[in-house]
């Protein structure tokens, strides 16, 4: 049946909106586009974090033409400057272990919740699935496994790329008795480190290698490199998808 008179009425409006909307994205596109278009560039780029600079980054080094276009004012500014961390090829843990609530204890239960709400909440529904859903466990500490021997390895490739300058460091894997955040695994000074009241060393070896790093350093580095070959970068500007005809 057609619809009472005030949704027909409040779809016809909608529809003129959407119309007036598009019409001004069609103008908004040309207008962004146009001064991208003043240059020949064999590839544009949208977004400067890690993932956009290191394909502008190997864009480059094919000999392509490249312009690197991002919202914000600089390189890496959203998930690519927040994160850093440990990259290990191998998860020594398994994930039904690493989401077993006791394991962690009341003090450390409650330091998670307190400090780290959103992670709390996603701890615990690695907790269901594990033991809701059979397989998943294993499922998930494999793939996690494959991340890391991937990373790893994407880690040595950029630190053959550009020696002494990726930002990654590497050593072997640690386990220590004690330790205060933030904490670098391949930090001399942290592996030398003696337990409180002895002599013994606070810091125990596993066989595989880790790496530390920043993508934040990383794409900085990247972006020197594309610069140096030639590509451009603009940032304060806006994506709206691409122009169309005319």
């Amino acid at each position: 049946p057609p619809p009472p008179a005030p949704a027909a009425t409040a779809l016809r409006s909608c529809r003129r909106v959407t119309a007036g909307a598009e019409a001004l994205s069609a103008s908004a596109r040309r207008s962004s586009t146009a001064a991208l278009s003043t240059r020949p560039y064999d590839a544009v780029v949208v977004g400067a974090g890690i993932v956009g600079v290191t394909t502008a980054h190997a864009l480059c080094a094919a000999g392509l033409r490249v312009c690197v276009i991002d919202r914000h004012s600089h390189v890496a500014a959203e998930t690519s400057w927040v994160s850093s961390g440990q990259l290990e090829p191998v998860r020594v843990d398994h994930m039904r272990a690493y989401s077993d609530p006791a394991a962690l204890g009341v003090r450390g239960l409650f330091r998670i919740a307190t400090g780290f709400p959103r992670w709390t909440i996603n701890y615990l529904l690695y907790a269901l699935r594990c033991r809701l859903v059979d397989g998943a466990a294993d499922q998930m500490t494999e793939d996690i496994r494959a991340m890391g021997r991937a990373s790893i390895a994407a880690a040595h490739e950029f630190e053959r790329a550009m020696p002494g300058r990726s930002g990654f460091r590497f050593g072997r894997s640690t386990i220590t008795s004690e330790c205060s955040f933030p904490l670098d695994p391949t930090d001399p000074a942290m592996l030398a480190r003696t337990r409180s009241g002895s002599a013994e060393p606070a810091v125990t070896f596993r066989a595989h290698e880790v790496a530390t790093g920043s993508p934040s350093d990383l794409c900085e580095a990247l972006e020197a490199d594309c610069r140096a070959r030639g590509a451009d970068f603009r940032y304060g500007c806006e994506y709206l998808g691409p122009a169309g005809p005319g």
